[in-house]
């Protein structure tokens, strides 16, 4: 799934909303809600019928004020294997009809509504992803401040270890955003990174004790 970039509240810090797919424009899903709303409500919850859009391209073009070639292009894009939320059902000279004349034809929703569970387990997908890259990310930010601080005393005490200094050097090396980590596998990745090099300032700290004898 593409996305684009913007700047997350709390942490200051850039994350991914999604986009759109390529093949797919706002003005499409608006021809989609729009083809929606001129449906009986009560289609789309009774088991015996389907709810379908009767009206030809030229009346739906009208109120999107399209042409009738772009409403085709439209239908097209909506009913593709790709996205696949409308079937069309109509006459061999593409003739729609409404039910008064005992053969409704016209674009079928039903493919939609077979979609929507996993429409919305995808949501719920997203929605947990989201709040888990949110908390790494304060996790990180936390640890990553505290490294900071505990580096920065430990540093005038033993300015010429070797291990200290590849760790402060590693730590400048990390993006100040995190940017560079958008998914929830590359942040725990991260988070582990981060996690290391309290290994390294701890070993540090307790060869400092024993050299000083207050161990």
């Amino acid at each position: 799934m593409q996305a684009k970039r913007a700047l997350a509240g709390e942490t200051g810090s850039p994350t991914d909303y999604p986009v759109l797919p390529e093949g797919m424009t706002r003005g499409r899903l608006e021809a989609l809600l729009t083809m929606m709303r001129y449906t009986w409500p009560s289609d789309w919850t009774d088991p015996s019928k389907e709810p379908v859009y009767f009206a030809m391209q030229c009346d739906i073009a009208h109120l999107l004020g399209k042409s009738d070639r772009a409403v085709r292009n439209d239908e097209a894009a909506l009913k593709s294997p790709r996205f696949g939320f409308i079937r069309k059902n109509v006459s061999g000279n593409g003739w729609r009809r409404g039910p008064r004349t005992g053969c409704g034809r016209g674009l079928v929703f039903t493919p939609l509504i077979e979609k929507v569970p996993e429409l919305l387990a995808l949501k719920a997908r997203l929605q947990a992803d989201a709040t888990c890259k949110k908390s790494l990310r304060l996790i990180c930010s936390a640890l990553k401040r505290q490294g900071k601080r505990r580096l920065l005393a430990l540093q005038p005490q033993c300015p010429d270890d070797p291990d200290l200094i590849a760790t402060a050097d590693r730590m400048s090396s990390w993006p100040p955003r995190y940017a560079e980590f958008r998914t929830v596998a590359t942040l725990a990745a991260h988070h582990a990174e981060v996690l290391e090099i309290f290994e390294v300032i701890d070993a540090s700290t307790s060869m400092q004790y024993a050299s000083s004898g207050t161990m």
